[in-house]
């Protein structure tokens, strides 16, 4: 059965880190509600969900995202590209602990696990303002005797590798090209967010059912022609502080 960590949302959210949107007011109780949606949508899609406790002192605790990268073999607990936020990754690592054995990624690189986009086999590292170079390179050399391939991408534009492509399926990834280098998406095919919105590639797809944000019905339109599921949840509270329904989770086979 697919397990699923998140942490509920602090009272501090509207204080979280921002680096490509402006800061608007989040009503903290709206973020609240919207985050049972998205528990309600994992629970149909057929995913154990683990709560963690809300944290105030880290505003965006509830993006657990960035906090660990999690393969069959292991989960890899990096130092984050923010150092206001590397308290988050105790309690996910210690959660994690019970799952997989961790392995810390080397102190002197930082990576932000949304920059970690894995399609079975393949795994695309992106380089970001969060994220190294040196990291995205020990990841190959750890990761590659274990039979994955590890592709570099450039993000440009945007936080997180995730916050402009996500898979759609094995075969599929859904990307804003003004972002993210599509062409390192070798071998599968690359669906193009609608220019009007952005930010439509920040989706969360788990087997044939694909979680949109309300606020991107031309992406959700263009999945379901896919012949996908589509399922619509409000996200207004996390769009301002520049996440999407990717960084809310961390989602393994337990």
């Amino acid at each position: 059965m697919p397990q699923a960590i998140t942490r509920d949302i602090p009272q501090s959210l509207p204080q979280c880190q921002l680096t490509h949107i402006d800061r608007e007011p989040i009503d903290v109780d709206r973020a609240a509600w919207q985050h049972r949606q998205y528990l309600d949508w994992l629970g149909a899609a057929g995913v154990d969900v683990t709560m963690l406790p809300a944290e105030a002192s880290m505003p965006d605790s509830a993006f657990v995202e960035d906090c660990a990268v999690v393969l069959d073999q292991l989960a890899l607990v990096p130092q984050m590209g923010a150092a206001a936020r590397r308290p988050e990754t105790a309690a996910i690592e210690k959660e994690l602990a019970k799952y997989r054995p961790i392995r810390r990624l080397d102190a002197n690189c930082t990576l932000d696990g949304g920059d970690v986009l894995t399609i079975g086999r393949s795994v695309y590292v992106g380089i970001s303002k969060r994220t190294t170079e040196t990291a995205a390179h020990h990841i190959q050399d750890l990761l590659g005797p274990m039979g994955y391939t590890v592709t570099i991408v450039r993000v440009t534009g945007c936080l997180h590798l995730k916050t402009g492509c996500a898979r759609l399926d094995d075969e599929t990834v859904i990307c804003n090209p003004d972002w993210i280098d599509s062409e390192q998406f070798t071998k599968r095919e690359v669906l193009h967010v609608p220019a009007s919105e952005p930010f439509g590639a920040g989706i969360l797809s788990l087997g044939n059912a694909v979680l949109v944000p309300a606020e991107f019905p031309a992406t959700a339109q263009l999945i379901s022609e896919r012949g996908l599921s589509v399922d619509r949840v409000n996200f207004s509270e996390f769009l301002k502080a520049e996440a999407g329904p990717s960084c809310l989770s961390i989602i393994f086979d337990a």
